[in-house]
């Protein structure tokens, strides 16, 4: 049997639990992920994740030939948007939701009436967001009276793993700031909040660098996992950090953006910057002494899958036939346009203005619409970034892309075009936790710091460089998509 130390990454989400060992240079000697059954994203039982780590271990360590001796520390990552509530008995109270309904978009409401929206913003850096533990604990104290009575512990996803693996309430700063309910800039979870909304400071966690040994593995875990009693776990980070750190963007200036999917964005910072205007999130990292600017749904693939759904709607049938995503079928045909579509601007519904396609004409095909939409979202993520810049006063360093739009070539080069700054693109599977086994990895003193354990262990990704004569066509783009969206809810309310 081999005799190298490894590291394991767990990474919890909507659709599975997603696990791989690292060896010390960052080389994956084993990976898979474990779905879960009669669990979806409007309600899912958190004890459906831990029974996907208890089989998924186990069969990763089969798979792959190891042995539960060879891991030397354990690392988790999750979505922080979640509020997983236990009783005394570390047993779950309620189901866990993995994205925001009507009830909790009442309750952001009623977070800003009780806590004040400057306040708000003053304290923990935001505005505050539906998906937020402040906004979800709302709703439980409304809805499941029961469940809040019996309430001893509130963790997020992938905390709610490591107290399972070892019996230890603990989470990171950068999961920490997600919840409304934590000061970054002091690092602590803020009196004043938890006095306003009446919730008691012993129900949350312990806050620690994700790092850190946080615990070691119980001997009820290990029998239910098959790792050895005793092994280190560490505090972890939430997915987009833990991301972050699989692909270095470790210093400030350093920005990850997630192409796709929810459409994040995180900037690397070396003190708290704070956002006058509120469109920027200020927010810990899971490393001590780091802090970040986040900012959401700014380049995310709704746009993308309601043109495949609902402007073409054989697409999706199309992409399963090849079994390709559609997401590459939508590129091909944009690939036949070139940049700036040749006017036509797409501009996204927001709420308060309508959404539309500006410029058509009667010449301009499928493929116009498409790239319009794929340029929609990478010049809004230049637009973030140059906000970002304006914050900090720090030139862009390094701009890392995941996500499911990583993989599409040409949605890589059109973001690279429209922030005039290279770009490297990440597609290797299961990159939070690979990012979570790193932290593992530097907790145990394989690396004596977390830029050396990035150095050795990080993965690397393509790279895409501006063109001179998109980056042009971009730049003279009008009408801006703001003002385009004003004057179009202008002649709406005219009609």
């Amino acid at each position: 049997m081999p005799s190298e130390a490894l590291f394991l990454g767990m990474h919890v989400d909507a659709h599975g639990v997603g696990l791989i060992l690292l060896d010390k240079s960052g080389q994956e000697q084993g990976a898979l992920q474990r779905a879960y059954t009669g669990c979806d994203e409007a309600v899912c039982d958190p004890q459906d994740w831990w029974r996907a780590v208890r089989t998924g271990v186990k069969e990763l360590l089969r798979r792959t030939r190891r042995q539960a001796s060879q891991i030397r520390a354990v690392g988790v990552s999750g979505p922080a948007d979640i509020a997983v509530l236990l009783d005394k008995e570390q047993q779950v109270l309620t189901p866990a939701s993995f994205v925001c309904d009507d009830h909790q978009r009442a309750a952001l409401d009623e977070l800003h009436h009780l806590a004040g929206v400057r306040n708000l913003a003053n304290l923990c850096g935001s505005t505050g967001h539906p998906g937020s533990m402040a906004a979800r604990m709302l709703v439980i104290r409304e809805q499941e009276r029961r469940a809040w009575h019996d309430l001893v512990h509130v963790l997020g996803a992938k905390d709610f793993l490591v107290m399972r693996l070892t019996g230890k309430a603990t989470t990171d700063p950068a999961s920490a700031s997600r919840s409304n309910l934590f000061n970054p800039r002091i690092g602590r979870w803020s009196k004043q909040l938890l006095d306003r909304l009446h919730y008691d400071a012993a129900w949350l966690p312990e806050v620690l660098p994700g790092n850190q040994i946080c615990g070691r593995v119980s001997a009820v875990a290990a029998q239910e996992t098959g790792l050895q009693s005793g092994t280190v776990v560490v505090t972890g980070a939430d997915a987009l950090t833990a991301a972050a750190i699989a692909c270095a963007a470790i210093d400030p200036g350093d920005t990850v953006i997630t192409l796709g999917d929810e459409g994040s964005m995180m900037q690397v910072t070396a003190a708290p910057v704070r956002d006058p205007q509120h469109h920027v999130q200020t927010s810990g990292h899971c490393l001590a002494q780091v802090m970040t600017l986040r900012a959401d749904a700014v380049a995310p693939e709704t746009s993308v899958n309601w043109l495949a759904d609902a402007v073409f709607s054989g697409m999706r049938q199309q992409a399963r036939r090849a079994r390709r995503s559609v997401i590459d079928l939508l590129a091909e045909s944009a690939a036949e346009a070139p940049p700036a579509s040749d006017g036509v601007l797409f501009i996204v519904p927001d709420g308060t203005h309508p959404g539309a396609f500006v410029g058509l004409r009667p010449e301009h095909r499928q493929a116009h619409m498409v790239r319009a939409v794929f340029e929609q979202a990478a010049l809004a993520a230049a637009r973030m970034m140059a906000r970002f810049e304006a914050l900090t006063q720090v030139p862009q360093r390094r701009v890392l892309v995941h996500g499911s739009g990583a993989a599409t070539t040409l949605w890589c080069q059109i973001l690279s075009d429209a922030l005039d700054h290279e770009l490297q693109a990440y597609t290797a599977s299961h990159l939070s936790a690979r990012g979570a086994a790193m932290l593992a990895a530097s907790a145990v003193g394989l690396y004596k710091t977390i830029p050396k354990a990035c150095k050795a262990m990080s993965c690397s990704g393509q790279v895409f460089k501006p063109r001179r004569a998109a980056v042009a066509a971009y730049e003279a783009m009008t009408p801006d998509p703001q003002t385009a969206s004003a004057l179009l809810a202008e002649l709406d309310g005219q009609q």
